[in-house]
């Protein structure tokens, strides 16, 4: 169900329209001092910047989109799954996930599939629900994508990313000051360099405190650049 602990997947299937559909959710399985406080900290935030839309609820899960080429789930021989994504990108790795029945058949029969990529995702009897409560905080996102093995150049090259979500950084600087991970100090030291870099992305991106207490990821581009009808579960500051 996890990668070292700290990932948990879901394999889904739903059926739309008489249609059966396969899924894959992924997504951390807590949080704590080291793991992000906020959106800049999760595995959606590093989907999202690389190509996946928000999901507003799962009655819009994106199951007749064109399926977004870049990104892949791969499962090998052994029966472990991964995910890929732009860029050389590794979501998920050494997933062991409990199929539910025809879940394979599905996914060998179109070679694609919709990964959600959750911010929190701890295992859970009603994953269904865990989801839905992160849709209504807008920390997830969700596409369709191939199934198969990663192909270079349809990952394309290696992009440019920036991530600064102050809220997170600041909210995890109480918590280690608090278990004395870090002195206060040093925590008031990190604080400083914080908001040295915020001021430096402003002045040359424009890129305001505003935008960065609204907790979205900010790319720099490379140059050329419905709800499950039935789920069967599987298992700052």
């Amino acid at each position: 169900m996890r990668r070292s602990g700290d990932v948990t997947g879901w394999a889904f299937l739903a059926e739309v329209g008489g249609v059966r559909h396969a899924g894959l959710a992924v997504g951390q399985a807590g949080l704590g001092p080291f793991t992000g406080a906020g959106a800049g900290g999760s595995l959606s935030a590093l989907a999202q910047v690389r190509g996946l839309a928000t999901l507003p609820s799962l009655d819009a899960l994106p199951f007749s989109e064109p399926v977004d080429a870049r990104w892949c789930v791969h499962r090998d021989a052994e029966g472990v799954v991964a995910v890929f994504g732009p860029g050389g990108l590794e979501l998920a790795y050494d997933l062991d996930l409990d199929l539910p029945p025809g879940w394979l058949e599905t996914v060998n029969r179109t070679r694609s599939l919709v990964l959600v990529v959750s911010h929190v995702l701890p295992a859970a009897d009603d994953m269904a629900a865990v989801l839905t409560y992160e849709t209504q905080q807008g920390m997830v996102c969700a596409g369709r994508v191939r199934f198969g093995p990663p192909r270079p150049e349809a990952a394309g090259p290696p992009t440019v990313t920036y991530l600064l979500d102050p809220v997170s950084v600041l909210v995890e600087l109480v918590l280690h000051v608090r278990d004395q991970v870090l002195s206060l100090d040093a925590a008031k030291l990190r604080a400083r360099e914080l908001e040295r870099a915020r001021r430096s992305l402003e002045e040359a991106h424009g890129l305001t405190a505003g935008a960065m207490l609204d907790l979205r990821p900010v790319r720099r581009p490379a140059p050329g650049e419905g709800r499950p009808d039935s789920c069967t579960s599987t298992g700052g500051w």
